[in-house]
């Protein structure tokens, strides 16, 4: 059993390089933090339902994702409706694939 000193340590949060036009950037997943702001940044609340806001998910999830070598992040919060507006589908799509795998989205491992 682990000790409560294990339990709370941080975690060597995943990061994988991805090609970005001539270049590489890093993309990592977040802390149980950072997932939580996340989510709250997606949703609003309208007639007591909680509705997601498709539109920016997405880019709100790749610009806390996106991480210099060192693991920094190199993107604001408020850079995702820039992020929407500048990158191609074909940059996007697999960025947001990959962070989406590095936050745990999609998986089912582990899960019974």
């Amino acid at each position: 059993m682990l000790t409560r000193e294990q339990l709370l340590a941080p975690s060597k949060r995943p990061a994988e390089a991805f090609k970005f036009r001539d270049s590489e950037i890093f993309l990592r997943g977040m802390t149980a933090g950072e997932l939580i702001s996340f989510q709250r940044s997606i949703q609003s609340k309208k007639n007591g339902t909680i509705d997601v806001d498709q539109d920016s998910f997405g880019a709100k999830l790749l610009v806390r994702c996106i991480v210099d070598k060192d693991g920094k992040r190199q993107l604001q919060d408020d850079d995702w409706a820039l992020l929407n507006k500048t990158w191609d589908a074909e940059e996007f799509q697999p960025a947001l694939t990959i962070a989406l795998r590095l936050n745990g989205y999609g998986s089912t491992e582990g899960n019974a």
